[in-house]
């Protein structure tokens, strides 16, 4: 089945695809730096990266979400706010 025929992915989707990531790279870093594959601080930056998407938390050096864009991907509508 061709991914562009799935529904766009839920917060909770999304949200558990974070958790199976960090897990995974928790199990497979150790060894790719023991191996010289990735360097330990290459390991430690990426794992603290996607520890704050799953927090929602923006990460170093990147731009804030604006609350429009937050809204946007919770799938949520915004008062509107008089003028």
């Amino acid at each position: 089945m061709n991914v562009s025929t799935f529904p766009p992915p839920s917060l909770a989707a999304q949200f558990a695809e974070l958790k199976r990531e960090k897990a995974m790279r928790a199990r497979v870093y150790p060894h790719w730096v023991a191996s010289g594959k990735i360097k330990k601080q290459t390991a430690d930056y990426q794992m603290a990266t996607l520890e704050a998407l799953a927090l929602g938390k923006p990460v170093p050096g990147m731009p804030a979400p604006s609350l429009d864009e937050v809204a946007e991907r919770l799938e949520v509508t915004l008062p509107k706010v008089p003028a």
